[in-house]
Formats: C-alpha cells, structure tokens, sequence
C-alpha cells in the first residue's frame, strides 16, 4: 500500500508515503523511492533522497549519484548528498571502489 502511495496523483499522499517507508526495508520500498526521485513536485523527490540514505546497495548509491548530476532543485541536491554518504558508509568493506569511481 506505501509504494502505491508513493505514486498517488497528490503529492501530500506521495510526501505521507515516503515518511512511512523511513522505516522500511524492503526491496520494493527501495526501488519505489528511487522510482520518486524523477517526481515532481520537488519536495517529494526531497523526502525520496532523505530516505533512501536508510537503504544500502549500489543502486540506491547510484541513483543518487544520478540526482546529485541532473538535478536543479538546490534542496533536492543537498538531500541526495547526505544520503549519499549514508549509504555509501554502508558499503564499507564491500565496493568503496566503485562508488568512488561513479
């Protein structure tokens, strides 16, 4: 029901749905929150970036790259950023390499 919220028409539902799966951690939570981050209005691919910095993995640490890259909403960009070092903490030991290569 959350990743069905994620992709309701009101944004208000979409920003209420992105709060509640800060707690997920589910894979189709991950990839629904990567899926927001070509939304619009900007305050829901805000709260996406803010909660994919929860999730691990190469794709959430790529897709975040992606937003930091093409993204123009300065907000947006500061929330993929401290996700982004979230999530790639938890790569330590793992692919430290490729997300610095990306």
């Amino acid at each position: 029901a959350l990743i069905n919220a994620l992709k309701d028409w009101d944004p208000r539902v979409q920003e209420a749905a992105a709060e509640a799966v800060w707690t997920a951690t589910g894979k189709g939570s991950k990839a629904a929150l990567i899926e927001a981050l070509d939304d619009d209005p900007d305050h829901v691919r805000q709260m996406a970036a803010d909660v994919l910095g929860n999730f691990n993995g190469m794709e959430v640490c790529e897709a975040l790259i992606e937003t930091l890259e093409e993204e123009r909403d300065e907000d947006v960009q500061a929330a993929a950023a401290d996700s982004l070092g979230y999530a790639g903490k938890q790569l330590q030991g793992r692919n430290k390499q490729a997300v610095i290569e990306a």
